[in-house]
């Protein structure tokens, strides 16, 4: 599963009523900043139709009723899933809860209340109860604004459809909206959002641009994550830094995202400034490190850096074999072989079998013209890590010595 795709369900699937518009409420950091998008868990958004071929092919397992219901929810066929669902007897609160969000979609207020209270009083899944009393609060927040127009009660809904993982159904609202009432700005904020999660990149710039330029971090935000993904770095960068000036909060997600920009448009420099902004205020893994080190040592040929970034490394993750070897790599870049040595020698010691540590060493004995020990080295690193980063570059260093 992709970094940033999961990034965008924690922060979309968040959504909390504030005044009347909602605000998102950014969920925890995940790992792998340099990861693309991908699909989201199967019980938000992924196609049930793809799991339904799935037990076909690979089974004869029964569908399950939540793969059927999804089946018709992720075709956008609204009226296929009611009817599905009324034939469920006795009501589960699974059927209840959906039959609410059906009818809430449909606009029957009182059915829908009337479902998500039937729902939230079976209680079997506490998800479920949880994203039931979520649509009621959409309701109550409707009812706190005297003279609020019917676009402010719909916007509300669709806001919980896209807060409870149910993309289709806040697409299909936001859809209604903006048809309906075009000046209506937060409906193309939710429509913007449904299609992020969708993976419609275009069609998310398209409704969130209607609404630039813009005071509203969040939604700079999001045009700058969706760029990314279109792999237009330079407007990725531009609306991110929106973003930023605007504090949107908290940052790290944007920060991850602005570096990889960064370091597409080979602006090394900037990349590296903002991540170690991110290791003075996070405390991220120590893997966190070797971006920036990377720059230091061999883009920027600023060893001296790279040397502080490690030892800040080695104060922080003092038993992590990792980080003694980004001291080592650092070292052996500013030439003082000996220190290089000793930290990763300590490096083996916390882990024999870390392949950056074999790798960091060939570096090392390469630095010092002794050959025949940067080959033995580079071969156990590959040895240890055939497929991955630090195996691929002992072979690429072998393979450069063999030329030589």
């Amino acid at each position: 599963m992709n970094y940033f795709r999961l990034v965008i369900i924690s922060l979309v699937g968040a959504l909390i009523v504030a005044g009347g518009f909602y605000l998102l409420q950014r969920g925890s950091p995940l790992q792998n900043p340099t990861a693309r998008v991908s699909s989201p868990s199967t019980d938000v958004t992924t196609s049930a139709a793809e799991r339904v071929a799935s037990k076909a092919d690979t089974s004869n397992q029964p569908v399950t009723q939540l793969d059927e219901i999804r089946f018709y929810l992720d075709k956008a066929d609204f009226l296929k899933t009611q009817e599905r669902l009324l034939t469920i007897d006795p009501p589960t609160q699974l059927s209840s809860y959906y039959l609410g969000l059906l009818s809430a979609y449909f606009g029957d207020r009182l059915k829908a209340e009337a479902y998500l209270d039937q729902a939230i009083q079976l209680n079997t899944a506490a998800d479920i109860t949880k994203k039931a009393a979520k649509l009621k609060d959409a309701y109550a927040e409707f009812d706190g604004f005297k003279g609020s127009q019917p676009d402010h009660l719909r916007a509300l809904v669709a806001g919980a459809f896209l807060a409870n993982g149910e993309a289709e159904l806040a697409l299909a609202s936001a859809q209604n909206i903006t048809a309906s009432s075009p000046d209506y700005k937060e409906g193309w904020k939710i429509l913007g959002f449904a299609y992020i999660i969708k993976e419609n990149y275009t069609q998310a710039i398209t409704a969130l641009e209607k609404l630039t330029p813009t005071n509203n971090p969040e939604v700079n935000y999001y045009l700058g994550l969706a760029y990314y993904n279109l792999e237009d770095y330079t407007r990725a960068v531009n609306y991110l830094e929106f973003a930023r000036q605007q504090k949107f909060k908290p940052d790290l997600q944007l920060k991850e995202i602005l570096i990889e920009s960064q370091l597409a448009l080979g602006n090394y420099t900037a990349a590296a400034q903002i991540q170690e902004e991110l290791l003075a205020v996070t405390s991220q893994s120590v893997q966190a490190y070797g971006k920036p080190i990377w720059v230091y040592i061999e883009v920027l040929q600023e060893p001296s850096r790279a040397v502080q970034l490690a030892l800040q490394a080695v104060s922080r993750y003092p038993t992590s074999a990792f980080a003694y070897a980004l001291a080592g790599w650092a070292y052996t870049s500013n030439g003082e072989y000996d220190r290089a040595l000793d930290y990763l020698n300590r490096a083996r010691e916390f882990n024999a079998n870390e392949p950056v540590v074999y790798l960091n060493l060939g570096h090392l004995a390469k630095a010092k013209g002794e050959i025949a020990n940067a080959i033995t080295y580079y071969q156990r690193a590959q040895e240890l890590d055939p497929q991955g980063t630090y195996g691929t570059r002992a072979k690429e260093e072998l393979d450069h010595l063999k030329r030589s």
